[in-house]
Formats: C-alpha cells, structure tokens, sequence
C-alpha cells in the first residue's frame, strides 16, 4: 500500500485552492474615502495627515527601526524582517494610500489617482 506524506497533501491543497481562486470570478471592490465634510473625513484626514505622516509617525518609525536592529543583535530573522517592513509602511503611509487609488492633496480635495 502506498503511503501519502504530508508535504503531498499540502502541494495538493495549494494547487487546487489556486486553481479554484484563480479560475472563479470575484467583483473588485475598490478603497473609497469617507465623504468630504463628514466625521469619517475628518477623523481620517487626522489620522492620516496629522498622525502618521506627522512627528507621532516619525517617532514610531524610528522607534521600529531601532527594535529591528534590537532583533538584528538577537538573531532574530522574523522579528528583524517584521519590524523594519512595518517601519517601511508608516514611513512610505503616503504612498500606499495613494497605491490604493486615493490621494488627499488638500483637506478638502480628493484626486483619484491609478495604479499606474
């Protein structure tokens, strides 16, 4: 009798998952930002533009970078990759939001922006 091993099965389960996702089609929902006006636009436009683009973010970037190089010193890999991309996001927020297909140019204006 043939014996099956777990490395198999999990190949198995990863090709037939991937054909399933790949082969179904899905709606694309895309980022929206809250209304221009409403307490959704302003709590976001705070948190985005006063907090992480600001001096908390900064702080909280180096803070990150300097817990990297800590798990660096400790031989810790994941810890050190975890930490320095989690640095990377809040120092490049901007960036990713505007990836997302949303820039705030101004606090009242929204400019729609592609992926490409």
């Amino acid at each position: 009798m043939q014996t099956i091993s777990k490395m198999s099965v999990v190949v198995y389960v990863l090709i037939l998952g991937g054909l399933i996702i790949g082969l179904c089609p899905a709606p694309a929902f895309a980022f929206e930002a809250p209304a221009e006006g409403s307490f959704a636009f302003s709590v976001y436009d705070l948190f985005m533009n006063d907090i992480l683009t600001g001096a908390i973010g900064f702080v909280i970037a180096a803070g990150l970078i300097l817990y990297a190089i800590f798990w660096a010193v400790r031989s810790n890999v994941f810890g050190t990759i975890v930490c320095a991309i989690c640095a990377g996001l809040i120092i490049f927020i901007e960036e990713v939001v505007i990836s997302l297909g949303i820039s705030i140019s101004d606090i009242g204006t929204f400019t729609v922006i592609g992926l490409f």
